[in-house]
């Protein structure tokens, strides 16, 4: 069975975000590690796209494949492989496991981005103002970016 693993240099960003309580709602920012793990591998695809490197790291909380798939969140896992290697052989049978490494590298280095953001606005101690505000601005970048892409204009 494959396993993700997140940097336990990080294990504070996760434990923060796991598993501290909320005042405004009694329920912490992510309801478990395995959403943590798809939220700093998809921040690592947008801040880095296929710019990955090869960090290797001390293993911190381990999250089984078969929590993936029982929450029907191993798509996502696939789906960056496919996206880094640009080749349909990552999928072929005997090769899962090569992409639950990919996803553990993107996690690893959207932990590392994840820490960063936290770090540079102290004054959110639960993080979440900080997480919405970076996601709104890739968002937005997204959004720019597909405009000025599109070939049809539309003016109102």
């Amino acid at each position: 069975m494959a396993t993700i693993f997140l940097p336990n240099e990080y294990k504070a960003v996760a434990q923060s975000l796991c598993d501290n309580k909320l005042e405004s709602t009694g329920t912490s920012s992510l309801s478990s590690y395995m959403e943590l793990a798809c939220l700093a591998a998809m921040v690592a695809y947008s801040e880095n796209g296929n710019e990955l490197e090869a960090d290797s790291f001390d293993n911190g909380n381990e999250i089984p494949s078969r929590i993936f798939e029982g929450n029907q969140r191993d798509g996502i896992v696939y789906l960056l492989a496919l996206q880094l290697e640009k080749d349909g052989e990552i999928l072929r049978d005997g090769r899962e496991n090569d992409c639950w490494k990919i996803a553990e590298r993107y996690a690893a280095a959207g932990m590392k981005i994840l820490d960063e953001w936290l770090e540079n606005n102290p004054s959110d101690p639960d993080g979440v103002e900080t997480i919405l505000y970076n996601m709104k601005r890739v968002a937005n970048r997204l959004s720019d970016e597909e405009e000025s892409e599109s070939p049809i204009k539309i003016e109102i």
